[in-house]
């Protein structure tokens, strides 16, 4: 099953992965193979997979300016996609600027943002700023974040001014449902 594949080898791959780099077990050109592998298999799943009718949501979906870390946000798009959302993934460190543009031009539902570091999660907090100054709170798209700072720090989602977290790419689709209101 593709998302089994998804969630239960490719994602805990990566953060074993990154594990290692941390504890120096690997090199830089390690951590490069195995991830643009990684991608290659997150390709060449997702042209096996059969997605669900679609429900007339779109999620945009990257990870923020300054974090070189998509793997993980990648994997959760392709999960939304899977569960019959439009889906607009742009990748690793996208400007506040270009993350504005591309939430008007595809009338986005849902934001999917992540971060690593504390300094990411300021710049996602700057990103839902703008957001809500440009649409209104009430208006604008729903705002889910994810990555190891808000794994790390769950109640930081709240600080940031985003409308929720999740932990797991499963619970990022479940979680965006319930915001968008298609819940269960």
């Amino acid at each position: 099953d593709v998302t089994d594949a998804l969630t239960k080898v490719c994602l805990p791959v990566q953060r074993e992965l990154g594990r290692m780099w941390q504890a120096d077990e690997i090199t830089v050109a390690e951590e490069h193979f195995v991830s643009a592998t990684t991608v290659q298999l997150m390709g060449q799943l997702r042209s096996l997979a059969t997605p669900a009718a679609p429900n007339g949501k779109t999620v945009v979906a990257a990870t923020i300016e300054g974090d070189d870390h998509d793997i993980g946000t990648r994997a959760i798009a392709d999960l939304f996609e899977l569960n019959g959302w439009r889906t607009v993934f742009l990748g690793a460190n996208l400007p506040v600027d270009d993350l504005m543009w591309a939430a008007r031009t595809f009338k986005a539902d849902l934001l999917v943002l992540s971060g690593m570091l504390p300094v990411h999660a300021r710049t996602i907090g700057q990103a839902v700023q703008r957001l809500h100054a440009e649409y209104g709170r009430d208006a604008a798209p729903r705002v889910l974040v994810g990555g190891s700072v808000f794994t790390t720090q769950p109640e930081l989602f709240e600080q940031v001014g985003a409308d929720a977290t999740a932990a797991t790419a499963e619970r990022a689709v479940a979680a965006g449902r319930k915001l968008i209101g298609l819940a269960p």
